[in-house]
């Protein structure tokens, strides 16, 4: 069979190609040719009208015409999608110079923070100067924790004055950017609430389905709570059910995650197929009653949806459900729709409500998990034949693990920077057993009418529940469970793709050019692991990290790499994993040195030899020389007091901990090239700074403002 031949059965996998495109240059690349796409658009649509009245195709000579003007409509349909959920995100601009007050309702559930409440609302109005204006726009907002507060709602409508601010990263090099992530939400402001800063005007506004299938969710926890589900067994299963994550415990989070097993935790395609299965099974009496195949599919697919909405609307349940909702349908027509069809079109759909959403992991994830199963569980399975009925279904379980693993792998790999070992006793075990406890959730909300009975099933399923946990963290500390600090580029994973589109390519029609391909590939992906390798042992790097309220200076040399900071120890580990370590994977450095500065004094005169085991980097008092380049700390006022009336000369002079000096004192006693502001300074401080660096037309860098401050030595 041509591959040719291949690609004409599954016509919308072309078509999402170049959508995709679009949407992916225009989210990293932002170009700007209004001009040219509107010309580009009108003319699209005359040769498709043309089209349309004389088919182009039946001429041989231009038969590519026509295919070549939809790919390129449909890439800049991508480009406009990407402008139009921009524009929406802008919309809230105008509310920093509004004076007055603005009404929103809260569109999603309410968070509990160690210090305030989060909660996602979306403006409809602005009252200025007794005049309402209408507007459109989601915003973050904090509000005071107290017992008002406490009791938001979703759906509900609040009253408040408008006070917003940009939402803010920490720009700090490889941690998680939340900026873009809340953008690729539609979301770019945020604000604090006092508690006399805002009202409750109604309850229960908004979307009334949303907020209908919220109120049903608190019935269902309810009733997981009623029946003797408590601590981390109500977690659990409230995420494993409801997609309800908030309880969860940490460690709870890094076993799953560690064994590999967070796919159970988060409510996706195997869960809705779960519903699927048990409720196509109850209805199948319909298929012997006169329309009953189109009653069948009406309750399969409200059911999906209400899940669906009861769940959270994640992109991978979405995916899940719009797939699912194919399915019914052409059961209900008696056709069986192509599985890469159906996923093309329900990526294009989502994709149109929100083009963001391919930014996101759980979107990306499903899609390869998907994919990886139905290219190679059945080309796995077909490689043992085993006779025996239980282990022919281990098998085919373990088949379906090892698919889904190999199209998501690099993926988790940029992301995650690790490997689970035990994925397939993870699945073989886990996966199961996470279903059993769906079935006996869903009996459960069934049943919980019946008191006795419910009682008796929930103390079942607490114990199931705990069975569970228990399972994932004894694999989680098994020896070797995982294999850390793996770091690849997006570029490795591009090319690891590709190979993996080669290899299949070859497997399926026998070409041998593309087994070449796949080869050359691996081989490049080697050769960029290998260049990567070489240059971290060439590197020398000194950065100030942006970590609020903390001191933070990493000196990189080569492999050594050694991190001076003032962060508590009951901290440190939580700090450096979300903040600093994967720009240490990124680097290629797997262990660190960590100094606290707090500990460092003028008693060691020769403080590097004790605490670095490096000869290049000299520390002694507040003065670090690495290589050429030397630094003061100012963090004490009274030990620069101290210091000899002589003008030292320095690369960069470190302003921290909030100390009480004026740059021209300073100015007196360093020669220097810039002042660093790092984030161990309160706004007030640093402002001060700022302003006084601008008015005696100092260089320097704010790093609570602008991010990490980094240079290469």
């Amino acid at each position: 069979m041509l591959l040719t031949e291949e690609l004409r059965r599954v016509p919308f996998v072309k078509l999402i190609i170049p959508f995709i495109a679009g949407i992916l240059i225009q989210i990293n690349f932002f170009v700007s040719f209004p001009f040219f796409m509107e010309t580009a658009t009108i003319l699209l649509l005359i040769l498709t009208i043309i089209n349309l009245i004389k088919p182009i195709s039946s001429s041989f000579k231009f038969r590519y015409i026509f295919g070549i003007a939809t790919y390129c409509l449909l890439f800049l349909l991508g480009v406009n999608q990407v402008d139009w959920a921009g524009n929406a995100t802008n919309e809230l601009d105008i509310l920093n110079k509004k004076e007055g007050v603005i009404i929103a309702n809260v569109i999603e559930d309410p968070q509990e923070k160690d210090k305030s409440y989060k909660a996602v609302l979306d403006v409809i109005a602005i009252k200025s100067k007794d005049q309402w204006i209408a507007a459109d726009g989601n915003t973050v907002v904090y509000f005071e924790k107290d017992s008002s507060a406490k009791k938001i709602k979703l759906g509900d409508q609040l009253l408040f004055e408008p006070n917003f601010t940009d939402i803010k990263s920490n720009n700090n090099p490889g941690e998680f950017d939340y900026k873009k992530y809340m953008a690729f939400r539609l979301i770019s402001k945020q604000t604090y609430l006092k508690s006399n800063n805002w009202k409750l005007i109604k309850n229960k506004q908004g979307n009334e389905l949303v907020v209908f299938t919220s109120g049903f969710r608190d019935k269902l926890l309810s009733i997981f709570r009623a029946n003797g589900l408590s601590g981390n067994e109500f977690a659990v299963a409230s995420a494993l059910i409801l997609g309800y994550k908030d309880k969860i415990d940490e460690n709870i989070l890094k076993a799953y995650s560690a064994s590999g097993a967070m796919h159970v935790l988060s409510v996706s395609g195997m869960h809705v197929g779960i519903i699927y299965v048990v409720l196509n099974y109850l209805l199948s009496f319909f298929n012997k009653i006169k329309m009953g195949g189109f009653l069948k599919a009406l309750i399969l697919l409200a059911t999906l949806w209400f899940y669906t909405l009861l769940s959270g609307l994640s992109p991978c349940i979405l995916r899940a459900a719009i797939m699912l909702s194919f399915v019914v349908v052409g059961e209900s027509l008696k056709r069986k729709p192509s599985i890469y069809n159906t996923l093309s079109v329900s990526a294009f759909i989502l994709l149109l409500i929100n083009p963001y959403f391919i930014m996101d992991i759980g979107f990306q994830l499903s899609y390869l998990a998907v994919l990886g199963i139905v290219m190679f569980q059945q080309r796995f399975y077909k490689l043992l034949e085993v006779k025996n009925w239980f282990l022919d279904k281990i098998w085919s379980l373990i088949s379906v693990s090892l698919a889904a693993q190999l199209a998501t792998t690099p993926v988790t790999l940029y992301y995650f920077h690790q490997f689970p070992n035990y994925f397939l006793l993870t699945n073989v075990v886990v996966v199961p057993f996470a279903t059993i406890v769906m079935y006996m959730a869903i009996l459960l909300f069934f049943i919980s009418y019946i008191d006795p009975l419910a009682s008796f099933l929930g103390e079942y399923l607490s114990y199931s529940v705990k069975l569970l946990n228990g399972g994932v963290m004894y694999i989680e500390q098994l020896p070797y469970s995982i294999v850390p600090n793996i770091s690849v580029s997006g570029y490795q994973v591009l090319i690891l793709y590709s190979s993996m589109i080669f290899f299949t390519v070859f497997f399926i029609f026998k070409k041998n050019k593309f087994i070449h391909l796949g080869l050359m590939s691996i081989i490049l992906v080697l050769g960029i692991q290998i260049y990567r390798n070489y240059y971290s042992t060439m590197q020398k790097k000194f950065f100030v990290y942006n970590i609020k309220g903390i001191s933070a200076f990493n000196f990189i040399d080569g492999s050594d790499n050694i991190l001076f900071s003032d962060i508590p120890q009951d901290n440190i580990q939580q700090k450096v994993n979300f903040h600093i370590k994967n720009n240490w994977l990124t680097l290629g450095l797997e262990n660190e040195k960590i100094i606290d500065l707090k500990k460092l004094n003028t008693k060691f005169l020769f403080s590097n030899l004790l605490t670095t085991d490096n000869v290049r980097l000299f520390y002694k008092n507040e003065f670090i020389q690495f290589y050429k380049t030397k630094i003061v700390i100012i963090r004490d006022e009274q030990f620069a007091n101290n210091l000899p009336n002589q003008k030292l000369k320095v690369d960069y002079v470190i302003l921290s901990n909030n100390v009480r000096m004026p740059l021209h004192k300073i100015m007196e006693m360093y020669q220097f090239k810039k002042i660093i502001i790092d984030s161990s300074n309160s706004n007030r401080t640093k402002n001060k700074f700022i302003d006084e660096c601008a008015n005696m037309n100092i260089n320097f860098y704010s790093v609570p403002d602008n991010g990490a401050f980094q240079v290469d030595i």
